[in-house]
């Protein structure tokens, strides 16, 4: 496909929209996964959440006054629906989508939004390298 044909996958559905996580979500997303994952350790991580707000008649004026996603102080507003995380090596290391937002293509948007923003800057989506961590720690060699 030529570049000037390729469609944005980071457009979402109405009433759909990226944010950051709030610390109190963490324990949420814990919940979803059978991968054994710490508050800290997905704190590290690069991520990106996205939101759904059933969208109401006067959320148009209200969206474009505050902002994509905002309420009044900056806080982010709507259910927490799906979200990815980077690994320590930055590869991808989860996605997941709530079950009834699935079919939409969310899982693709927020995954390529994630390296979109990780490309331009990685600590605007909270990745941080564990110091002092290689591909080759705790791995035994031969010779040992």
């Amino acid at each position: 496909m030529a570049p000037s044909t390729i469609i944005n996958q980071t457009t979402l559905p109405e009433g759909y929209h990226f944010s950051k996580f709030r610390r109190e979500e963490m324990e949420f997303v814990i919940s979803r996964t059978d991968t054994p994952r710490t508050e800290e350790t997905l704190a590290r991580l690069g991520c990106l959440a996205l939101r759904y707000r059933a969208p109401s008649a006067g959320d148009a004026e209200k969206t474009r006054a505050e902002g994509e996603g905002k309420r009044e102080g900056g806080e982010e507003k709507g259910e927490l629906i799906a979200w990815a995380f980077l690994g320590v090596d930055c590869s991808l290391s989860s996605l997941h989508v709530e079950p009834q937002h699935r079919g939409k293509g969310l899982a693709k948007s927020v995954t390529r939004k994630l390296f979109e923003e990780l490309a331009k800057d990685p600590l605007s989506v909270g990745f941080r390298p564990l110091e002092g961590h290689t591909v080759a720690d705790g791995v035994k060699t031969r010779t040992e």
